[in-house]
């Protein structure tokens, strides 16, 4: 029997930074499960696959894909444009 893992999210898990509450849900229906923060510090990013953000990304851990919205973003607030694997 295959090793099970309990309480495990749907896949792709994604965070929503930076939008209003109407259009958190409009991107997160997009993902297996979602969540809408304020703060990339009031989760453990480990447990998340993407971060859907209007805001800067520079304090995503580098393993998120990151998808960028506009807003505060621009390039210079990803890791670094010579690591785009995370970059979408």
């Amino acid at each position: 029997m295959p090793p099970r893992v309990i309480g495990e999210q749907v896949k792709p898990r994604a965070l929503i930074l930076g939008f209003d509450e109407a259009t958190a849900k409009r991107i997160g229906m997009l993902f297996g499960s979602w969540k809408p923060i304020e703060e990339l510090a009031e989760v453990e990013q480990q447990e998340w696959d993407v971060l859907v953000t209007a805001r800067s990304a520079v304090h995503a851990e580098y393993h998120l894909y990151v998808i960028s919205a506009g807003g505060e973003t621009s390039q210079s607030s990803f890791h670094s444009l010579s690591e785009p694997d995370n970059v979408l």
